[in-house]
């Protein structure tokens, strides 16, 4: 296939796909009776084929919400619009936001939710290259698209306090839940919260302390269900006035690249609050 700019803009552009052939779509349970959408259309130019082609992505209308789309390639060689191939399925439960071509290869970006995700906001990605042997197209492996750790990415937890010469420490871990790589880089944010939720204090950001941490800020590429961790560290007295310091009934926790806060058990004293990188592995010391 080769770019848009080979096939004549007036066959695509003056065609209702909507009432084409597209045999998996079911749009009655959307709603709206049963009307289909034209998200985005693509011309295209098959190798080897005398007529122009399209690729078009539809997906039920629907008021509220989100349905997944299907991505279909119509031809126009015979002078009669017709199905020449199905990429996506309604089945798949997918969304194209981008689709590319490159000799006899379609290219799609591809994005679905994980069980994780709102409705609104799938957060898996990939491209999946689709190529045309003549008479049909031969799909190819799924591949994923490595971004930054969203807000779904994480399971976050932490270890037991340990202590040592009047300092404390626990070791943040966040485990990747998705089915898909993704890039963490940066601090957690950390607040010690009383019983009510109010935050007493904020951990302070330094690269490592008494208890550990790092001498760098890593960019971490975190596989499905490895783990990056994060040192958190106090002393268990005011410095100032060598008395008591408060201790937290809890700590909110927020990874690096993301804004979705956890509340936690973990007790730590305010005074000297510290927080270190998110680093590989699960001891917290990079």
């Amino acid at each position: 296939m080769s770019g848009s700019t080979a096939v004549p803009a007036d066959w695509s552009k003056h065609t209702d796909f909507t009432a084409l052939q597209h045999p998996d779509m079911d749009c009655q349970p959307a709603g709206l009776n049963g009307k289909i959408d034209v998200v985005k259309v693509t011309p295209v130019s098959l190798t080897g084929r005398s007529g122009p082609d399209a690729v078009v992505v539809l997906e039920c209308a629907h008021s509220t919400s989100e349905w997944p789309q299907s991505a279909y390639v119509y031809s126009d060689a015979t002078g009669t619009p017709t199905l020449v191939g199905t990429l996506v399925k309604q089945s798949d439960s997918m969304y194209v936001p981008t689709v590319k071509a490159s000799g006899s290869a379609l290219t799609l970006g591809e994005v679905t939710a994980s069980k994780f995700a709102p409705g609104c906001c799938p957060d898996l990605h990939y491209t999946q290259t689709f190529t045309w042997s003549g008479s049909s197209f031969t799909a190819g492996a799924r591949q994923d698209v490595l971004l930054p750790c969203g807000d779904t990415a994480f399971t976050t937890t932490a270890t037991q306090p340990n202590g040592a010469t009047g300092h404390g420490s626990i070791v943040l871990e966040f485990k990747n839940r998705l089915p898909q790589a993704c890039t963490i880089h940066g601090y957690p944010g950390v607040d010690a919260v009383d019983a009510s939720g109010h935050t007493l204090a904020h951990a302070t950001r330094t690269l490592n302390g008494f208890t550990g941490g790092a001498h760098s800020i890593p960019t971490l590429t975190v596989a499905p269900g490895q783990t990056a961790s994060a040192n958190v560290e106090w002393v268990n007295f005011d410095p100032k006035t060598s008395g008591a310091c408060t201790m937290s009934h809890g700590i909110e926790v927020t990874p690096a690249d993301t804004s979705n806060t956890v509340e936690l058990s973990s007790q730590v004293f305010v005074c000297g609050l510290q927080v270190h990188p998110t680093v590989a592995g699960t001891s917290g010391n990079g």
